[in-house]
């Protein structure tokens, strides 16, 4: 069987990705505006490329795998539970994957400062994505969501 997260991913007319593009653009923002402490300087920066690169691959890697099965539209009803590959080991890999490029991106940056939109991202995306994507999820697939949900972590 397939399986992942769906389209009910987002709120009803409010896409992640755009929520992820806000949030990189306001760590941005904040490390020139508000720079606060800087931690590292010059090479180390790059310590934070891999993590960045790895989680834009996951993101990547299972939107393409979504758009092959189901839909990623959040207005959308999913046509498939996906929970094969990656899904075996997180209920949400895409959001975890945004996460894990925010983390490079503030290494990356160097600064206290843009680290404060990744709380607030992870945040937005549990209350307002994750919560109603559950819902959507359950709705559509009942027992099977729920022995998804018990197998499976939300995160990791």
């Amino acid at each position: 069987m397939v399986t992942a997260t769906t389209a009910a991913s987002a709120a009803p007319n409010t896409m992640a990705p755009s929520w992820f593009a806000g949030h990189l653009a306001a760590m941005v923002f904040l490390h020139f505006a508000w720079p606060l402490h800087h931690w590292n300087l010059g090479m180390t920066r790059w310590w934070g490329l891999p993590f960045a690169l790895a989680g834009f691959a996951v993101v990547t890697l299972c939107a393409g795998r979504f758009a092959r099965v189901t839909t990623l539209l959040p207005y959308e009803t999913p046509s498939v539970l996906v929970t094969n590959g990656v899904y075996r080991v997180s209920r949400n890999p895409m959001y975890a994957g945004m996460l894990l490029a925010m983390v490079g991106g503030v290494v990356m940056l160097g600064s206290v400062t843009p680290a404060l939109a990744v709380p607030l991202f992870y945040w937005i995306i549990r209350t307002r994505l994750v919560a109603h994507e559950e819902r959507v999820l359950e709705e559509r697939f009942g027992d099977e969501y729920r022995a998804y949900q018990r197998r499976v972590r939300r995160w990791i």
